[in-house]
């Protein structure tokens, strides 16, 4: 066994965990070892239960921004994304031009819920009732609110 040890912190609040992996077993992937922080949104999550609400749960809180992010960017049926090229020729796919993104969490514990915004386009009711069908049926009733 290798193991490896680094901390890791969410960009979706300021608690910070240590993680370890094997490096003779990859597949294995990441795991939680112990909390090193709280921020105050967390402070009531038992420190065993906090790396699956912050990401390791189904619907963990970054988990959840990064998976809606990217349905709105890659989804072709929403239309607001685009290919776009790296400086080395690479290529990936981003919110067209004039488009983004704002999110933030509100409450705490386990319940925070991520709002999404959608900036520079105007969301009819088919996109949203599209992107709130996703957030549903994904992680649950609640845990996504599109404003």
């Amino acid at each position: 066994m290798n193991i490896t040890y680094q901390n890791w912190s969410p960009d979706t609040c300021g608690c910070k965990v240590e993680e370890k992996w094997d490096k003779d077993d990859p597949q294995a992937g990441v795991s939680f070892n112990k909390v090193i922080t709280k921020c105050s949104a967390h402070t009531s999550v038992a420190d065993e239960d906090l790396f699956g609400v912050l990401y390791a749960n189904s619907d963990g809180e970054n988990k959840r921004k990064n998976q809606v992010r990217k349905l709105l960017t890659e989804d072709v049926g929403l239309a607001l994304g685009e290919l776009k090229t790296n400086t080395d020729g690479s290529t990936y796919l981003d919110f067209k031009n004039g488009i983004d993104l704002e999110w933030s969490f509100t409450g705490t514990g386990v319940d925070r819920v991520l709002t999404i915004s959608v900036k520079g386009i105007t969301l009819n009711a088919t996109k949203r009732n599209a992107i709130n069908s996703f957030c549903t049926t994904k992680f649950g009733v609640g845990k996504v609110e599109i404003v």
